[in-house]
């Protein structure tokens, strides 16, 4: 990789970590072409060249705001997105979200079956305002109440943080 190629990777790495700590999207006032091209001291075509030769790679996440914005796909893996380009920072936070959401589901074991009723009832009591409702969960030793309270917890604290980040977005 050239010098320029790690230069700009770099800056854009730092502002989409920066960014996934903090959610704040401020930070990433600086991870456009013209930014980042009057930084290193080159022509924002060339930067724009360059990233978008990238995002064929799968490389960079590109956010079609004006400017547009990039961050590194790599820092998004876990969230197994299904696309490179997105409309606004909402979209992507809200894909992102909706994905975390999926994966605490998703490891419940019998989320298909036996446990489709209590998962929803979470999800429901979850939907109430002000932090949802209180839920009261019984069963015998051993069947995974334990986990199940620990998972309800993650899914509260998703839906706390998208309210965060709605407010911060709007």
């Amino acid at each position: 990789m050239t010098e320029f190629a790690n230069k700009v990777d770099q800056i854009v790495q730092e502002a989409t970590i920066e960014f996934l700590q903090t959610k704040n999207v401020d930070v990433l006032k600086n991870s456009n072409a013209g930014s980042i091209a009057n930084l290193i001291k080159k022509d924002r075509t060339y930067v724009s060249r360059y990233f978008n030769e990238r995002l064929k790679q799968h490389a960079f996440i590109k956010i079609n705001t004006r400017p547009v914005l990039f961050l590194t796909a790599s820092d998004f893996r876990e969230y197994h997105l299904d696309s490179y380009e997105y409309n606004s920072v909402e979209e992507l936070v809200e894909t992102i979200d909706s994905r975390k959401e999926k994966v605490i589901i998703q490891s419940i074991i019998g989320h298909h079956d036996s446990m489709r009723v209590p998962i929803e009832q979470a999800k429901t009591s979850l939907a109430y305002p002000n932090n949802g409702l209180p839920m009261i969960i019984f069963g015998e030793s051993g069947v995974g109440k334990s986990f199940f309270a620990k998972k309800y917890l993650n899914m509260q604290k998703l839906k706390i943080f998208q309210k965060m980040m709605l407010h911060l977005l709007l």
